[in-house]
């Protein structure tokens, strides 16, 4: 439950900061000093592929897990829509990668349409998306895998990040939208009393709604507590590295309990110090990748300046 939540958190997230960067491209644009839309999607690369090519790559040649048999659907980021016409998670290890299949999916559909869209209908855009998202969703079964990794499954989340840089580039984030955080809440709590079919449609909205007050609240800054946790440095040193920990943590979970009957008893009878050493494994492994291999070619975005 809380990794899904953690990935709606993630689309909405991805949606502000994609959308915040597009609609900062089209003023530079309009200013006539915009440098071509293919930057865009050559610091996407830059940042996205190495790391996954690079454990796509090993895992082919080991064929773990069998996964050279679907190896196109992952390397042409389908492994959103191989997990919906399986309707299993096999390779298990790459169960976490339809998130990263939807989101390339997003950035090959949503610059398009918001780069044509006239700006008096962009925002009627995003709400569209929202709408669009929903509306499919409902007429999908929530115990199939298609619920969660078709893209349209996301577009609300993604849609609802659009819709928060859009009103944060026309400064209009006012101070009240945080206040959906606590009323959302509210709202996912009081439907867990419920387990009708509608609710579990619901709930997936008011999870867009929380998480939206979330990012509102954290891009108009935050004290106390809040300050403390958030700006730790370690924390902060996690998250610089959360894409590797996000790629490897499966393979290394699945490595780790698969083969457990090798290692002492207290791996075996323990599941929680097999999980905290799989733990400070994918730490130290994305650690590596981002110091060897992420950061150095990260750099190389300085070539292809685009508004941040």
């Amino acid at each position: 439950m809380f990794g899904h939540a953690g990935v709606r958190l993630f689309f909405v997230l991805s949606g502000y900061l994609i959308t915040l960067m597009l609609v900062q491209y089209l003023d530079a644009r309009d200013a006539g000093r915009a440098p071509p839309l293919w930057h865009f999607y050559a610091r996407r690369a830059l940042r996205l592929w190495p790391a996954y090519i690079l454990i796509l790559g090993i895992a082919t040649l080991l064929d773990w897990q069998d996964i050279r048999s679907v190896f196109w659907w992952h390397f042409l980021y389908g492994s959103n829509f191989l997990f919906a016409y399986t309707n299993d998670w096999q390779p298990w290890a790459t169960a976490g990668w339809w998130s990263l299949s939807v989101e390339e999916q997003f950035y090959l559909i949503w610059p398009p349409v918001l780069l044509m869209t006239p700006q008096r209908f962009r925002v009627m855009a995003a709400v569209a998306f929202c709408a669009l998202g929903i509306g499919l969703r409902l007429m999908l079964d929530p115990e199939t895998v298609a619920f969660t990794t078709l893209p349209f499954s996301s577009f609300d989340a993604l849609a609802g990040g659009a819709l928060l840089a859009m009103a944060d580039h026309r400064r209009k984030l006012s101070h009240w939208f945080p206040m959906v955080v606590p009323l959302a809440l509210l709202g996912i709590l009081f439907s867990w009393q419920f387990s009708s079919w509608l609710i579990v449609h619901i709930d997936e909205t008011l999870c867009v709604l929380l998480f939206a007050g979330v990012v509102a609240f954290a891009r108009q800054g935050y004290r106390g507590p809040a300050q403390w946790i958030l700006g730790n440095p370690i924390l902060r040193y996690l998250g610089r590295i959360s894409y590797g920990m996000y790629l490897y943590h499966l393979f290394v979970m699945a490595f780790l309990f698969r083969d457990a009957a090798r290692y002492s008893v207290m791996f075996q009878s323990r599941g929680w110090a097999l999980m905290l050493f799989g733990t400070v494994i994918t730490v130290a492994l994305a650690s590596l990748s981002w110091y060897l291999l992420e950061a150095p070619i990260n750099r190389l975005k300085q070539r292809f300046p685009f508004p941040q």
